[in-house]
C-alpha cells in the first residue's frame, strides 16, 4: 500500500511512530501541500492520505485528491467544518450534543463597543472569547469585565470572535482523542485556569471516565464525519459540556494511538471501510460538509448515496443515448437497473406514445442502460460501472396490415431485425 502524510511536520510524534509501523511492509511518504506549486497527477495517487494540516492551500489540495477518488482522513469538508467555531456550534447544538452556547461577533472591537454601550447580547461577565477560525496561536481568553475586553480589543482589533458564557468547573479539561472509535483520554489544566496552567497531560484510563462520556465522544465523530479527532469536555457539576472539537489533533503520549492510526490507514487504503459522512442535522446555513467520495476496490468511482445522505447500494441508472433510428422515428430507450434484464413487459407498459409496439407487433428495439454508480454484490464488493446495450425482441406479427395500430411504425420488411452491443 502507498500511504501519504499531508503535513508540514512529518516528525510529529504521532505521525513518526505511525510511519515507522507501516514502513516495514508499505510505502510511506510525506508532503507539505503548502510548499507544492501544483496539484498531483490523478494517475499516480497514493492509496490513502492522512491530512494533518488545516491551511486553505492544504484543504484545496485534499479536495482535489477526493475529486479523483483518493480517500483522505479526515475529509477536507469535515476538517474545514471544525475550523469554523460558529458552524461547529450550530452543527453540534442541532444534533443535540451538549455544546456550550455560542454567539458570534464580527470583531473584538465591535464586541467591546457594544459591551461599553450596554448593547452586547448577553453582556454578562465572565465570558470566554475565542477566535472564530481555529488555528495555531489563535485567541482563547477569559474576560472578566469591560476593561479587560477593551484591552483585549486593542491587541486583536479586527479578529472575528465567538463568545461563550464561562462554565464554572474544577479547572481541568477532559481531553479525549478518538482514532477510528478507539478513545484515549487525559486530564490537562484548562488554558483559562489561574495561575498559569501546567501544560502536562495526565493519562486517564477510560474506566475512570464519567458514565456516558465514551458514547458522547463517539457520537461527535458521527455528527462531524471525523475519523481522527479530539474533544474538549468540561465537568460542570456532573454534566459534560463540550467546548471545542479538533480534527486530527496531536494525541501525544497515548499508548496504542499510533497502532490504531496505522490500522485505520491500511483498512481505508484496502477499501475495507468508507470514510464517514456527516449526518445532515443542520438544514440551513451551509454547515453540512459535502459528500466524501471514496475509491472502491475495483474502481475510482464514488459509491452511491441516497437522497437522505445515507450510503446506498441501490443503483441509479440513466439512458446513455437514444436507440438507433427505426422506420419512422427514433426507437425508445428503456432505463433499468445495472445488471438487470429488460423484459417484454417494458414494451407493454410503454407502448402508448413511446414508440414501443405491443408484444404481438413486429419490431426490434434497443435498450441502453448505464449505471451511474457501481453496483453492490452480495459479497460486499462493488463492481465497475458499466455501459450496456441489450436487444429487446418482441414477436413479429406475420401480417401487420391486418391489425391497425398494432405498431407505431407500420409495415417493416422481414429480416430487418439487427443487433448491437457496446460494453465499456
Amino acid at each position: 500500500m502507498r500511504i501519504c502524510l499531508l503535513t508540514p511536520d512529518a516528525g510529529h510524534p504521532l505521525l513518526a511512530r505511525t510511519a515507522a509501523l507501516l514502513r516495514s511492509q508499505h510505502e510511506v511518504s510525506s508532503l507539505d501541500p503548502n510548499e507544492t506549486t501544483g496539484l498531483p497527477d490523478p494517475s499516480s495517487l497514493a492509496d490513502v492520505y492522512l491530512l494533518k494540516t488545516r491551511t486553505p492551500r492544504a484543504l484545496a489540495y485534499a479536495r482535489h485528491l477526493e475529486e479523483h477518488g483518493a480517500p483522505v482522513l479526515n475529509s477536507a469538508a469535515a476538517t474545514e467544518l471544525c475550523q469554523d467555531r460558529t458552524a461547529m456550534a450550530a452543527r453540534a447544538l442541532a444534533a443535540g450534543l451538549p455544546f456550550a452556547a455560542t454567539r458570534t461577533e464580527p470583531s473584538l472591537t465591535h464586541l467591546a463597543v457594544a459591551a461599553g454601550a450596554g448593547d452586547a447580547e448577553g453582556a454578562v461577565f465572565p465570558v470566554v472569547v475565542k477566535s472564530r477560525h481555529s488555528r495555531r496561536h489563535d485567541l482563547v481568553a477569559r474576560v472578566g469585565d469591560r476593561a479587560q475586553l477593551r484591552a483585549l480589543a486593542r491587541q486583536w482589533p479586527d479578529e472575528p470572535v465567538v463568545v461563550q458564557d464561562f462554565t464554572p468547573n474544577d479547572g481541568w479539561d477532559h481531553k479525549l482523542w478518538v482514532v477510528d472509535g478507539h478513545v484515549f483520554a487525559g486530564l490537562r489544566r484548562s488554558e483559562l485556569a489561574t495561575p498559569v496552567p501546567d501544560k502536562a497531560t495526565r493519562p486517564l484510563d477510560s474506566g475512570d471516565l464519567p458514565v456516558g462520556l465514551l458514547d458522547l465522544v463517539r457520537r461527535v465523530g458521527e455528527v462531524f464525519a471525523l475519523d481522527v479527532y479530539g474533544v474538549d469536555v468540561l465537568d460542570a457539576g456532573g454534566t459534560p459540556v463540550i467546548v471545542d472539537i479538533n480534527a486530527f489533533p496531536g494525541i501525544r503520549g497515548q499508548i496504542g494511538a499510533p497502532e490504531a492510526l496505522a490500522d485505520l490507514a491500511l483498512r481505508t487504503a484496502a477499501g475495507g471501510r468508507r470514510p464517514p459522512r456527516a449526518r445532515d442535522h443542520v438544514t440551513g446555513g451551509g454547515c453540512a460538509p459535502a459528500a466524501q467520495p471514496t475509491r472502491s476496490r475495483t474502481g475510482n468511482r464514488p459509491p452511491g448515496r441516497s437522497s437522505t445522505g445515507r450510503w446506498s447500494t441501490r443503483n441509479t441508472s440513466h439512458p446513455t443515448a437514444a436507440a438507433p433510428a427505426s422506420a419512422r422515428r427514433s426507437s425508445p430507450t428503456i432505463t433499468t437497473s445495472s445488471g438487470g434484464r429488460p423484459r417484454a413487459s417494458h414494451a407493454v407498459r410503454n407502448s402508448r406514445g413511446s414508440g414501443f409496439c405491443s408484444p404481438c407487433s413486429q419490431e426490434s428495439t434497443y435498450a441502453s442502460t448505464q449505471a451511474s454508480r457501481p453496483c453492490s454484490r452480495k459479497t460486499g464488493r462493488r463492481s465497475q460501472p458499466m455501459l450496456l446495450t441489450t436487444p429487446v425482441r418482441t414477436p413479429r406479427r406475420r401480417n401487420p396490415a391486418s391489425t391497425p395500430a398494432a405498431s407505431a411504425y407500420g409495415r417493416q420488411a422481414a429480416g430487418s431485425m439487427c443487433r448491437a452491443y457496446r460494453a465499456s
